[in-house]
Order: structure tokens, then C-alpha cells, then sequence
């Protein structure tokens, strides 16, 4: 079978650009029989298996983008005869001569508009979805709580697969010596509270930020660290740290590479993710397989992810968030417990079983249309 992958948003430093990275790189590897023709912003020196063809495509942001995708893919789809299309980010969308597989993360702008960079950018994405989802066979949801949003926002007439994300077991079930190196390099040591993602308001950082003070009123002064690329958004959040003189307790450290992900994941002693809404959440996932007590919000897909309703906070609680927190921080009994239990969750999600899922679509589409053209 030949294979279409969109890749055009692998170089991403976001979950996005992770799930189309591992994606492209289990396919191959799973299924060495298929070929992969694979659409990348430009050549991917971890892309150099035999039986993936790269198509360099350039970037697609903005209205440019769109139209370019809309314009061209299509045509290169038919003169590269591919059999099945998967358009990994639902970014782009175009006319395929073949079966088309569109993942699906989030409806963000579809329940928080309000959260976009840009109320145009949120318009856009808002109604290009539907064109994207129209143009579709089937579509792949990361979550049991993206396939409920879908089935609340759109009358959708194709199926729903749930094939949820994985982690890189390699990289954060294994024991590293480098840890204190790496920790060396954005000055820290062991036992702060951690949050690693892309700063924006989804995020909603500043509900463990608020903890923290509350925290520090009753004589627990903890360290937290953030980690991650700042977005648009989070002017508000340094003046917050200074308001509640934490200047000292709380520290920006900017994008972290991924490879030294599990070196932070795993030399914290509480790792925290608040969000207000996500399609998966690696980050908890990744925290969770190194061995580290994770706490996260209880909405969208966090509590599939986390599966213990004692590590879960409403969004918008701080006194939860700090009595939680406190608790993993104090009693080293049931933190124990807490990880002991992570890791056993963490093992319910594999890309290799995401991949495999996905390719079982492909496989029952190409054999849909192998029937409807010999009938």
C-alpha cells in the first residue's frame, strides 16, 4: 500500500510536532512493506528510512498556505498514485483522489475561541475544520473526549476512530546518568514542582501560581519551574509573580529540547499540568512514565490520561491545587503510591498501538475502495 502522510507541522515544538513525528516513524517501521510518501516542510534527517519517500512542501501557515495546499496537494496525491491520504494536523485540506484519514487533537476553537492568538486566526481555523472534516473518510480522535466535542459540534456521517497517543518509551521509561548535567545546564536541583508545555492561556499556569502563594502562607516554600516556550497571552504572568512575591520560588527556563525532558520530568517531585482544555496531554503522559507524581486538571481528555481521580484539580481551584500538591510534597507514603500507579497507567498508551490503529484504517479504507471499483 502507498501511503500519504501530511508531516507539514513536524517541526512543531508543540505535542502536535511530536504525535507527527512518531507517527511517521512507527508507520515505517511497523509496516515495512508500505511505502510512506511523506509531506514535509523540508528534508527531515530523521526521516531517512527506505521506505519513506519525503516530498519537500514547504510551510502552510496562514491564508498563503492554505490556498497553496489546497491548490496543489491534490494533484501531487494523484501523480504520486497514492492509495490512502492521512492529513495529520487537519491544518490544510484539499480534494484527494483517494481516501482520506484526518486526525483530529482538539475543537479549541470550537469551545474556547476565545483562547486563539487572534479572533482571525480563530475564525479561520473555526471554519476551515469543517472543510477539513467534510473532505474526509474517516477520522482518527486522540481522545474519547475529542470523539464526544465531535460528536456535539458537527453531524458528522463518517466514522470516529479513538486512537490515542503514546510515549517514547526509550526515552522516559530509562535511567539516564546525565541527569545532574543536564539539571546543571538550566541551574536546577532536585525536588521543585514542575509544568512543562507551551506557554498560552490554555495552560492557565497561573492557578499553580496562585497555589504556590498559598502555599508559602503556610510556611511550605516550594520551587516551581516552568518550562516551555512562551506564547501570545502571558503578558499577565510575570506581573502575577511579582504581585505575590514569588520572584524567587518561580522559575522560566524557556523551550527545553525533548531530549532533556526525562531528566526534568524525572528529578522533579511533583510534576502539574492545569489546563483548561486539551486533546491529550503528553506532557502528563511523559511525567507519569519517568516516575513522577502528576497532578492535572479534571476536564477534557486529563482524567483518560491520568485515570487516578485523587490527581486530578478543577481548572480554576487554587486551594485544591495547593492542598493536592501539598499532600504529594508531605506524605511520601502515598506519594509512592501515586507513582506506582502512574507508571501502571502510563502503559495503556503506546504509539506502537496508536500506529498499528491508524493502519488498520488505512487498511479497511484502501479495501473499501479496492471493492467499490471492482463492483
Amino acid at each position: 500500500m502507498r501511503i500519504g502522510l501530511d508531516a507539514t507541522r513536524i517541526h512543531l515544538p508543540t505535542g502536535e510536532g511530536t504525535y507527527v513525528r512518531q507517527i511517521v516513524l512507527h508507520l515505517a517501521r511497523q509496516f515495512p512493506n508500505d511505502s510512506f510518501i511523506v509531506l514535509v516542510p523540508e528534508h527531515r534527517d530523521e526521516l531517512t528510512l527506505s521506505n519513506i519517500t519525503q516530498v519537500p512542501f514547504g510551510a502552510i501557515d496562514g491564508l498563503r498556505g492554505r490556498l497553496k495546499y489546497f491548490l496543489t496537494v491534490g494533484k501531487l496525491l494523484e501523480h504520486l498514485k497514492v492509495d490512502v491520504f492521512h492529513n495529520l494536523s487537519n491544518y490544510g485540506f484539499c480534494n484527494s483522489p483517494c481516501p482520506t484519514v484526518t486526525t483530529v487533537h482538539d475543537l479549541m476553537s470550537r469551545k474556547f475561541p476565545e483562547l486563539r492568538p487572534s479572533r482571525i486566526q480563530g475564525l479561520i481555523y473555526r471554519y476551515a475544520l469543517p472543510k477539513v472534516l467534510g473532505l474526509s473518510q474517516c477520522i482518527a480522535a486522540s481522545s474519547q473526549s475529542t470523539v464526544n466535542d465531535l460528536n456535539e459540534f458537527y453531524k458528522l456521517k463518517i466514522p470516529i476512530r479513538l486512537t490515542y497517543l503514546g510515549f517514547d518509551k526509550n526515552r522516559f521509561t530509562s535511567t539516564i546518568d546525565s541527569d545532574e548535567e543536564i539539571l546543571a545546564r538550566y541551574a536546577l536541583s532536585p525536588g521543585y514542582v514542575l509544568f512543562v508545555g507551551y506557554l498560552t492561556p490554555k495552560k492557565n499556569v497561573e492557578v499553580v501560581v496562585r497555589a504556590m502563594a498559598v502555599l508559602k502562607a503556610k510556611g511550605l516554600t516550594l520551587r516551581l519551574v516552568l518550562a516551555g516556550k512562551k506564547g501570545h497571552g502571558t503578558e499577565g504572568l510575570k506581573q502575577l509573580i511579582e504581585m505575590l512575591g514569588l520572584e524567587r520560588q518561580v522559575r522560566e527556563i524557556g523551550y527545553v529540547p525533548e531530549e532533556h525532558l526525562p531528566a526534568l520530568y524525572r528529578q522533579s517531585r511533583i510534576f502539574v499540568f492545569p489546563s483548561i482544555y486539551e486533546g491529550f496531554g503528553l506532557p502528563v503522559l511523559e511525567a507519569m512514565a519517568c516516575g513522577t507524581a502528576a497532578l492535572a486538571s479534571n476536564v477534557s481528555s486529563l482524567p483518560e490520561v491520568v485515570g487516578n481521580p485523587e490527581c486530578l484539580c478543577p481548572p480554576h481551584d487554587e486551594m485544591a491545587w495547593a492542598s493536592a500538591i501539598q499532600k504529594l510534597f508531605t506524605d511520601d507514603a502515598y506519594r509512592d503510591a501515586v507513582i506506582s500507579q502512574g507508571k501502571c497507567q502510563a502503559e495503556k498508551f503506546s504509539w506502537v498501538a496508536c500506529a498499528s490503529a491508524l493502519h488498520k484504517i488505512y487498511a479497511d479504507l484502501g479495501q473499501n475502495t479496492r471493492c467499490q471499483t471492482s463492483s
